[in-house]
């Protein structure tokens, strides 16, 4: 969700550097960092496809959390020098497509994103990058920020406007990391604390913030 009014810039800059593996890995035993590899790939950098694997657990794309069992999973590596915002991969699995939605992935940051709909994958099935038609960066976005100060307590977050002007439209947007280090899941979370004037704090919590939360984005409009 786009919260303010800010400017999103569209690029032609999607890369795939699609890796030929001979067999799917378990997500949950991978922890290779994002490296080059060999491929074929488009003079335009941006969104890099590193890995292809399945995942057995806890399902982050639909907000539900509801246990699944070897759904396709894609490993992506932001390598522009902007946000992105969003972006739709369509892949070959199998006989079938399937799509991934990635949001809210900082520059040089990588994710695991699991395909929207929970389309498993078997073995022997051939699974690939197909085409990235849908994708916006944000050459704007604020990363970080000495206007507010961010205080976690477990699944609450408290919010204060340091500043001396009033914030309208304040919005933290959060991500789940996994335990290898990547972010999980392409979904991107928001918190909205409202108008916020100097020293005032606010108060929210949410079911999908933790201990294995970052935020990646703020959004506020001085007033």
């Amino acid at each position: 969700m786009l919260v303010g009014g800010e400017a999103v810039t569209r690029h032609n800059r999607i890369r795939w550097l699609i890796l030929i593996m001979a067999g799917l890995l378990i997500l949950s035993g991978c922890s290779e960092e994002p490296e080059e590899t060999t491929g074929s790939t488009d003079n335009f950098g941006g969104l890099v496809c590193l890995e292809y694997s399945r995942f057995s657990g806890s399902f982050p794309e639909d907000g539900s959390g509801r246990e699944v069992t070897d759904v396709a999973a894609m490993l992506v590596y932001n390598s522009s020098s902007e946000f992105l915002d969003y972006a739709t991969v369509e892949c070959s699995i199998g006989s079938s497509t399937g799509t991934f939605q990635i949001t809210g992935l900082p520059p040089g940051a990588t994710a695991w994103v699991l395909e929207q709909d929970a389309r498993t994958v078997s073995d022997g099935d051939t699974f690939t990058a197909r085409t990235c038609e849908q994708y916006a960066y944000r050459s704007d976005a604020v990363m970080s920020t000495e206007l507010l100060s961010v205080e976690p307590d477990g699944s609450t977050l408290t919010v204060k406007n340091v500043s001396d002007k009033t914030l309208e439209n304040v919005c933290v947007y959060y991500k789940s990391l996994h335990s290898d280090g990547h972010y999980f899941g392409g979904i991107c979370y928001m918190l909205n604390f409202g108008t916020l004037d100097p020293g005032e704090s606010a108060q929210k919590q949410s079911s999908h913030f933790g201990s294995d939360s970052k935020i990646v984005r703020y959004s506020f409009q001085e007033s």
